[in-house]
């Protein structure tokens, strides 16, 4: 996946999957997972977040493995803050954290272990009294991602109808109106071909007169 936000526009990003002929494609929930868990990971990078196993943890979580702190290679997460920092930021934190964890938030089949991880490290790295305003902007952007994750997911699919125009001639109509577009109805939508489900879909169409 690759993804960016869009600039001037906040929360919005946009997102690329890479398929090969023969792979299958799946827009279904662990994909939406993979989505947010890669622009949680943008938003650690954003927030200076760097650590020993970090870019291990997030191939685990593409791979739809989860990440374990006592893999070999892996190590916690190492922040420039004082242990006495460290330590003021968690319990001042510590009621917020649990109704995080005990909340809808970490129920939601889109939010993924990594992604709750990745938000409690930003959130503790923009804690600091000396936090940068982008490690500041980065939480921001996680809280909204993770409340929206949460609210649920639409997909919105544009489609377009073809119809002959009326200056067309008999044969035109017949190729377009109705040979044609027979074809249309007996093809896979790409709401199908992508296993996009309905009833979180909005299809956005329009008419073409050729």
């Amino acid at each position: 996946l690759l993804v960016r936000a869009v600039a001037g526009v906040p929360n919005f990003y946009q997102v690329v999957a890479r398929y090969g002929y023969q792979d299958l494609v799946d827009h279904r929930n662990a994909f939406v997972s993979q989505v947010i868990s890669t622009v949680m990971h943008k938003l650690e990078l954003k927030a200076g977040l760097k650590y020993q196993g970090l870019e291990d943890d997030f191939i685990h979580e593409l791979e739809g493995d989860e990440a374990d702190d006592d893999e070999a290679g892996n190590q916690p997460a190492v922040t420039p803050f004082g242990l006495e920092a460290v330590q003021e930021v968690m319990i001042e934190e510590e009621e917020e954290k649990k109704e995080l964890e005990q909340g809808s938030v970490g129920r939601s089949p889109y939010i993924s272990k990594f992604a709750r991880d990745a938000h409690d490290r930003i959130k503790l790295a923009a804690s600091s009294p000396d936090a940068p305003q982008v490690a500041k902007d980065a939480l921001a952007a996680a809280n909204t991602l993770l409340s929206a994750a949460h609210e649920g997911i639409v997909y919105y699919l544009g489609r377009a109808w073809t119809r002959a125009t009326p200056e067309s001639n008999f044969l035109q109509h017949l190729m377009i109106d109705n040979i044609y577009r027979t074809m249309e109805l007996l093809s896979y939508t790409d709401s199908e071909a992508w296993q996009i489900p309905l009833d979180n879909m909005v299809e956005l169409g329009m008419t073409l007169e050729i």
